[in-house]
Formats: C-alpha cells, sequence, structure tokens
C-alpha cells in the first residue's frame, strides 16, 4: 500500500477517542475473556508470588514465591504479545463492521506472535537509543511508530517495511498522535488510580489476600485501552489519508 499523497489531512484526536470506546464497548466481553485469559492470569501469579510487605519489617521472599513470580513474567510476556494481535485484528474488523469472534481473534494474536515480538524489541531499542541520545528523538520515534503493530497485524507487510509504511501513515499527524498518547495515558492513570483507591477502601475490610486481585484486573483494561486505541488510530490515519474502506482491511483473517 502506498501513500497517495494526502499528508496534509489530519486526524480528528476526538474521533480516535470515541472509536476507541465504542470498540471497547460494542466488544466488552469478548475482549475481556482474552484480556483476563492472556494477561489477568500471568498478572495474577506474578502477584501472588510478591511477598507480603509488613510497616516496619524486610520481606523474606521464598523460593517457590520467585518461580510463581517468574513464571508469571513469562507467561505475562507471551500472552501479552499474543493479546496484541488478537485486539488489533477485533477491533480493526468492528471498526469495518464486521464482528469477530474470540477463537478468530485469538488465531491471528497467535498467527502473528513471533512477528509482535520482533517488532517491538527494534522498536524499544530505538526509542532507549533515541531517549539516550536526546529525548526529542525518542518521542518522536514513538510517534512515528506508533502504528506499527496494527500495520503488522493487518498489512502483514515485510519486517523492515513495516516501520517505513508506519512512518508514512504518521506523517503530517504525529503532534495530533503525541497529544493523543497522554490522553490515553492519563485514562489508564485515571482507572489505575480508581483501582488503587478501591484497593485502599478494601484493605479495612477484607484479608490482604483479597486485594491480590486488584491490580491485575487495572492491568488488563489497560492493555485493552492500548491495544484498541493503536488500532483505532491505524483506521483513522488509513481513512484519512487513504481513504480506505472496510473492503482493503480485510486481509488480516485470510
Amino acid at each position: 500500500m502506498t501513500d497517495t499523497g494526502t499528508a496534509s489531512a489530519k486526524i480528528q484526536i476526538g474521533q480516535v477517542m470515541r472509536q476507541t470506546f465504542g470498540v471497547l464497548g460494542r466488544n466488552f466481553p469478548t475482549f475481556l475473556i482474552l484480556s483476563l485469559l492472556l494477561v489477568g492470569i500471568p498478572a495474577l501469579i506474578q502477584a501472588l508470588g510478591q511477598p507480603r510487605v509488613n510497616l516496619g519489617t524486610v520481606p523474606a521472599v521464598a523460593p517457590a514465591n520467585q518461580l510463581l513470580n517468574g513464571v508469571g513474567s513469562i507467561l505475562f510476556l507471551i500472552g501479552y504479545y499474543i493479546l496484541v494481535g488478537a485486539l488489533t485484528s477485533g477491533a480493526v474488523a468492528d471498526l469495518n463492521g464486521r464482528k469477530v469472534g474470540l477463537s478468530e481473534a485469538l488465531r491471528v494474536g497467535l498467527r502473528r506472535f513471533w512477528p509482535l515480538v520482533g517488532l517491538v524489541i527494534v522498536m524499544s531499542l530505538g526509542m532507549v537509543l533515541g531517549f539516550l541520545v536526546l529525548i526529542v528523538p525518542g518521542l518522536w520515534l514513538l510517534t512515528a511508530w506508533s502504528v506499527v503493530v496494527p500495520v503488522k497485524v493487518v498489512e502483514n507487510v515485510p519486517f523492515g517495511q513495516t516501520f517505513s509504511r508506519s512512518l508514512a501513515l504518521t506523517k503530517g499527524n504525529r503532534w495530533r498522535i503525541f497529544g493523543l498518547m497522554l490522553l490515553y495515558g492519563l485514562v489508564i492513570l485515571v482507572v489505575e488510580g480508581l483501582f488503587v483507591v478501591v484497593a485502599g477502601g478494601l484493605r479495612a475490610l477484607l484479608s490482604s489476600g483479597v486485594l491480590v486481585f486488584v491490580l491485575p484486573l487495572a492491568n488488563v483494561l489497560s492493555c485493552m485501552v492500548t491495544a484498541t486505541g493503536t488500532a483505532a488510530l491505524y483506521f483513522e490515519l488509513r481513512r484519512v489519508r487513504e481513504g480506505v474502506g472496510p473492503e482493503a482491511l480485510a486481509s488480516v483473517f485470510d
């Protein structure tokens, strides 16, 4: 897919936000089940492996806790990349007016697992280097590569071309994308903050063992918002820059 030369076409931040939460609302049960299975359970395993901290004491970490934490961390990383592929495919399909079931979204996530791992490693190294050299290059890469994941999931272009494709799609909209990222970050902070407040309120009523479920749930909702928001941004960029309709985004399910 090539750029049609409409670099001046601007996305509307409000439109992307509406699309994000519209997709989440229409697909909440499916997205929630996928997120609970792929990142919620691993995050819970991690939390169960964390030592309980008592005021004035240094917690001892038992070997069993270390094992739980390690297993949970590995499962979380694996589940996260599968989930990103699954939610991205489901969100793009919804925005094209097509309903995607749990098994179909999961199949896409599994198929894109290794490519997404490779992409995220390269992206992370590039952005870390950019931030070390100077803050501005890191921020530029953060916005320029913001739709690398949906480009790979939906278009499945070769590895190297994925980055240039994201550069082309985000051209002319990077300040808006940066603002959108700040808004999503604020939403996630509010969600996680609410969970922390609830956890603090429940501490007086429930045993500390019950509270171990609270932060994994916040993690689940954060992953849902992030993956769906990135898919909505990709969809809107293609719409305003290329005039792409539903039929052009169906290849992800072939």
